[in-house]
């Protein structure tokens, strides 16, 4: 799926931007973890965004399903960094956010 391929490009983009504006101490850890993370959800992602650019999935029911892949988000690096948990919540969170919304201003 070519739009697709687009939006994971874009979306990896945005991450780089995302830990290169917010987590530049630990920039490599977070990069790592969440590119591992996006390659870890890809599959997923590649069937939800085409469920949503059809039409098959609401904005809401799109947030959930990328919400509740938040558990995969391990962040290994970063916790051998020593980041707190509030922390890597904030970091956690800010990556889900980022898919959904790299994903509405695609495909809606």
């Amino acid at each position: 799926m070519e739009d697709f391929d687009k939006y994971f490009g874009k979306l990896t983009k945005n991450l780089e931007n995302l830990v290169k504006n917010n987590w530049k101490d630990f920039l490599d850890a977070a990069e790592a973890d969440g590119k591992a993370f996006l390659l870890e959800t890809k599959e997923a992602l590649q069937r939800w965004t085409r469920l949503l650019s059809n039409g098959d999935l609401t904005r809401e029911e799109f947030e959930f399903l990328v919400g509740s892949k938040e558990d995969l988000l391990k962040l290994e690096a970063l916790k051998k960094l020593g980041l707190t948990k509030v922390r890597i919540q904030m970091f956690q969170t800010a990556v889900i956010g980022l898919i959904i919304d790299t994903a509405f201003d695609f495909f809606l």
